[in-house]
C-alpha cells in the first residue's frame, strides 16, 4: 500500500490545515483505538462479510437500511470481494463516505505518534482505494444502475487512485466525442449520401460506461507531473454539459510542481467545491506568489490555506504582501492558515487584518517574526478565536511582554500551542509559566528545543501539570543532563528528568479530574553548542 515514510509525509500534508485534527475525540483506528461493544447488527455484518458468496446472499434479503453496517464492517476488515458485492447492488443513489465511517484524524496521537500518524493515513488510502476502484469497475460491467454520486471527501486519496479516476474521465469523455462523430457521419450519409454515393453507416461504439453520468467527489494530492496532467484534463471535461464521468475536487495538494502547473491546476478546479488548499514545497517565490493571486481570490469557499515551505519574502517584496491581503481578503470562510517558512518580517499586519473571519488556526513557524508582529497578533481580532498556534523556529528571546499578552489573550480558547526553538531562557519562561498556567483548554504545549535549566523547566512542569486539559506535553532534556563527563551519568541524569516530570504529573492535585491521561514527550536538544 504504501512504504512508512510516505505516510509520514501524507500525514504531515494534511494534519495542521487541510485536515485539522480534532483533539476531542478519541483515537479512531488501531491499536490505540478504545474497542467499543458491537450491536448484533454489527456483529452479524462481521461475520457475514468475511465470505463473499454469503455476502451476496445477504444482499439479496437484507432491507436496505442494513446495507451501510456492511459496508463499514468491510471496509474496516479491507474486505475487497464483499465491497465489490455491496457497490453492485447498492440501493441509494449516492454513497457518502465521511458519513459511513468516522472521522480518522482525531486524537492528540495524531500529533506526535508516528505509529498512530501511518496507521490512520494507511487505512484513509484503504478506504478511498477500494471504493474508487471497485465504484469505476462496477460502471464498466453495467452493475450499479443505481449509485450515481460518491464522495470520498475527508479521507486521502492515493495519487495513483486521482490518475486512475481521471483517465476514466477522459475515457468517457472520448467516448461522448466518438459518439457525436459517428451520429453527425451517420446524419451526413441519411441525408446527402446517395447523391454522393455514400450508403454505408456507421455503426455506434461499445460503451464502456453506462449513458448516464455519474460523479466522483474527493481529496486530490498531486506530485508527479503525469496525475497533474491527467488531472487538469479530467477537471476540464467534467465541466462540460455532456460529461459522462464528472470529477469534483474538495481538498487540493499540489507538492513539488511549480508555479506554471500550479496555476493552470487552480484555472480548472471548481471554486466552489474546493475547501482546502495546500501547496507545500512548490518553490513559490514572491513574483510567483504574485502571478497565481488571481486564481487564488477566485477560491471562495476555501476554509484552509497551507502555503508552507515556499520561498514568498512578503518583507522584501510590497507587490505580494499586497496580493497576500487581498488575497486572503477575498475568502470570507477561510479559518486555517498556515505561512510557515515564508519570510514575514514586520509585516503579519498587512497580511492578516483583511481576514474577514477570525482564524481558529494560525501556523507561522520559521516566519522571521518580530517584536511588531507578535505585539499586532496580541491584540487583534484572531486572539480570541486561535485554537491552534505555531509560532516555533522564531526568535523570540525580545519578545516577552507580547508572548505574555498573546497567552491571554487566548487563554480561553487556545487548545495547541508550538513554541519549539524558539531562543527561549530561563528568566523568560520563570516570566511566562503564569500565563502558561492560565490556558485553561489548553490540550497541547511544546516547548521542546528550548535551552532551559533543570530548576526551570521542573517550575514550568509543575505549572503545566495542574491544567485540566492538557493531554500532551513536549519538552526537551534540560541544559544540566549535558554537562556530565560521560555518557553513562548523561543517560542516568536523562532517566532522572523523565521521572521526575512524570511524577509531578501524576502527583497533581488536578489528576483525578481529568478526562484523558498525559502524554510526556522529552526529546533531545539538538541544538546544545553554546552551552559552554
Amino acid at each position: 500500500m504504501m512504504s512508512t515514510t510516505a505516510a509520514k509525509l501524507w500525514h504531515g500534508n494534511y494534519r495542521s490545515t487541510v485536515y485539522p485534527v480534532d483533539l476531542d475525540a478519541s483515537p479512531a483506528y488501531g491499536t490505540y483505538r478504545k474497542e467499543e461493544i458491537k450491536s448484533l447488527v454489527q456483529l452479524c455484518a462481521a461475520f457475514i462479510v468475511q465470505d463473499s458468496g454469503m455476502t451476496k446472499q445477504a444482499l439479496d434479503i437484507i432491507p436496505k437500511h442494513l446495507y451501510e453496517p456492511f459496508l463499514q464492517e468491510a471496509l474496516v476488515k479491507n474486505r475487497e470481494l464483499a465491497i465489490q458485492e455491496i457497490i453492485a447492488s447498492w440501493p441509494l443513489p449516492s454513497l457518502i463516505l465521511h458519513r459511513l465511517m468516522p472521522n480518522l484524524f482525531t486524537s492528540v496521537q495524531a500529533l506526535f505518534n508516528s505509529s498512530y500518524q501511518c496507521d490512520i493515513v494507511k487505512q484513509g488510502l484503504r478506504y478511498t482505494t477500494a471504493l474508487a476502484q471497485t465504484f469505476l469497475d462496477s460502471l464498466k460491467k453495467g452493475s450499479t444502475p443505481r449509485l450515481q454520486y460518491l464522495d470520498l471527501t475527508g479521507f486521502p486519496t492515493a495519487e495513483v487512485i486521482v490518475y486512475f479516476v481521471a483517465t476514466h474521465c477522459m475515457l468517457a469523455h472520448n467516448e461522448v466525442r466518438h459518439e457525436t462523430i459517428l451520429s453527425m457521419y451517420n446524419q451526413a450519409v441519411k441525408h446527402s449520401g446517395q447523391a454522393l454515393g455514400i450508403t454505408e453507416r456507421m455503426e455506434p461504439i461499445e460503451h464502456s460506461l453506462p449513458p448516464d453520468c455519474f460523479i466522483i467527489k474527493l481529496d486530490a494530492f498531486v506530485m508527479s507531473e503525469a496525475t497533474h496532467t491527467e488531472l487538469c484534463k479530467a477537471l476540464k471535461v467534467s465541466s462540460f454539459r455532456d460529461r459522462k464521468l464528472c470529477l469534483i475536487v474538495s481538498r487540493l495538494g499540489m507538492t513539488c510542481l511549480g508555479v506554471c502547473r500550479v496555476g493552470l491546476l487552480l484555472k480548472l478546479v471548481d471554486p466552489q467545491h474546493l475547501t482546502g488548499l495546500q501547496l507545500q514545497y512548490n518553490a513559490l517565490n514572491s513574483g510567483d506568489f504574485v502571478e497565481i493571486a488571481s486564481a487564488l481570490k477566485g477560491l471562495v469557499c476555501l476554509e484552509s490555506l497551507d502555503l508552507s515551505c515556499n520561498s514568498i519574502f512578503f518583507h522584501q517584496h510590497e507587490e505580494a504582501c499586497k496580493a497576500a491581503a487581498e488575497v486572503f481578503a477575498a475568502m470570507p470562510k477561510l479559518k486555517r492558515l498556515d505561512l510557515s517558512n515564508n519570510r514575514i518580517k514586520t509585516r503579519l499586519r498587512r497580511l492578516l487584518e483583511a481576514v474577514v473571519q477570525p482564524l481558529t488556526s494560525l501556523r507561522l513557524a520559521g516566519c522571521g517574526l518580530t517584536v511588531t508582529d507578535l505585539l499586532y497578533l496580541s491584540h487583534s481580532h484572531h486572539s480570541s478565536y486561535l485554537e491552534a498556534l505555531d509560532l516555533s523556529e522564531n526568535n523570540l528571546k525580545l519578545c516577552e511582554r507580547q508572548i505574555r499578552g498573546i497567552l491571554s489573550a487566548t487563554q480561553s480558547c487556545l487548545q495547541l500551542l508550538e513554541l519549539e526553538h524558539c531562543s527561549l531562557n530561563d528568566q523568560m519562561v520563570q516570566s511566562l509559566t503564569y500565563h502558561f498556567s492560565g490556558l485553561r483548554s489548553l490540550k497541547y504545549l511544546n516547548v521542546a528545543e528550548n535551552q532551559l535549566s533543570h530548576p526551570c523547566l521542573a517550575s514550568l512542569t509543575a505549572a503545566v501539570a495542574e491544567l485540566v486539559s492538557l493531554q500532551v506535553f513536549k519538552t526537551s532534556f534540560p541544559t544540566d543532563c549535558y554537562q556530565h563527563e560521560n555518557e553513562e551519568d548523561e543517560e542516568r541524569g536523562k532517566e532522572d528528568v523523565i521521572k521526575e516530570i512524570a511524577l509531578v504529573f501524576s502527583n497533581s492535585g488536578v489528576n483525578s479530574l481529568r478526562a484523558k491521561p498525559v502524554h510526556l514527550a522529552v526529546i533531545e536538544l539538538d541544538r546544545v553548542w553554546n552551552l559552554a
